[in-house]
């Protein structure tokens, strides 16, 4: 028996088309042919488009949060709040109001963070401070110096304006924000029919505009273009293994036309046989394996 195929077609901008090559030859693809295609804005276009909806599809079939770009936003704006908390939680709140009025009057609140070692406690003594925290490692303190400028021979720190709640209220805010997002990725698996649908259209319109093109001088670069096969019992297994390579591609049933590589399947006992028919000729892919009856002779 003649094991079908399935055919793969794959796309690619990476100039990394050797070790993608190496890929699909580790996951069982094989008789595989390269060729490149002139690129255009049109095939720009619709490679990015597609490209762009295999990644949106890997992203809500795998509901990976850390591979959805507003996720990762939320993420890194809840880090960012949660040390701007920390640190004022060590400054404590401050009258916005009491500090425009001293601004008003010609003097300025300033903060300080300076390493222990470089504490010099004679600056208590240069102008009105106050040490707010202090530990082995670091002094923090604050003073009213005029506006014209600073005594303490160290860098002034950046605190923020806002208020402890005001931050508590929006790390709560965005906490709400990334739950809602999270819901939603979960929802959006139902969209993955159509979203598949709507690549492989995209796939096949590139396809064809890269055949017309052929013969173009390119634009913009080259589409590296890439075909193989694999028994078609293997098709699950690939097609997961294929959504995590950084690659378009998509898949057919192989024709005799498509001339792919015939591989025999036979019993224990007729596989005996199997080189006395690579001897008389394999057959054509889709017509009949004669193996059975060499094996009787």
């Amino acid at each position: 028996m003649i094991t079908r195929m399935t055919k793969y077609t794959f796309l690619l901008l990476s100039s990394t088309s050797e070790e993608f090559l190496g890929s699909l030859q580790d996951l069982g693809v094989i008789d595989i042919s390269r060729s490149q295609k002139p690129v255009d804005s049109k095939s720009a276009e619709l490679f990015n488009q597609a490209e762009s909806l295999r990644k949106e599809i890997a992203v809500i079939e795998e509901c990976n949060y850390s591979k959805d770009s507003r996720h990762c936003e939320i993420v890194e704006a809840i880090a960012a709040a949660g040390r701007e908390k920390a640190e004022k939680e060590r400054w404590g709140d401050t009258s916005a109001k009491s500090e425009a009025s001293l601004l008003q009057a010609g003097w300025k609140v300033r903060y300080f963070c300076v390493p222990r070692k470089k504490y010099n406690p004679d600056w208590e003594s240069i102008c009105p401070m106050e040490v707010i925290d202090s530990d082995d490692r670091e002094v923090r303190f604050v003073t009213v110096e005029p506006v014209s400028g600073s005594c303490i021979p160290a860098p002034e720190t950046v605190v923020s304006e806002k208020t402890l709640d005001g931050i508590k209220a929006e790390i709560a805010a965005l906490t709400a924000s990334l739950v809602e997002r999270e819901n939603q990725m979960q929802l959006r698996r139902t969209e993955v029919p159509a979203l598949r649908e709507r690549c492989a259209v995209l796939t096949e319109q590139l396809q064809r505009h890269l055949a017309k093109s052929a013969s173009e001088s390119a634009a913009e670069g080259y589409v590296n273009v890439m075909t193989g096969f694999a028994p078609a019992d293997e098709d699950a297994r690939l097609a997961a293994e294929l959504d995590k390579l950084d690659c378009i591609w998509t898949a057919e049933p192989a024709k005799a036309e498509d001339n792919p590589p015939i591989k025999l399947k036979n019993n224990w006992f007729a596989r005996n046989f199997e080189t006395l028919t690579e001897m008389y000729g394999m057959p054509v892919y889709g017509e009949f394996d004669p193996t059975v009856f060499l094996s009787i002779f």
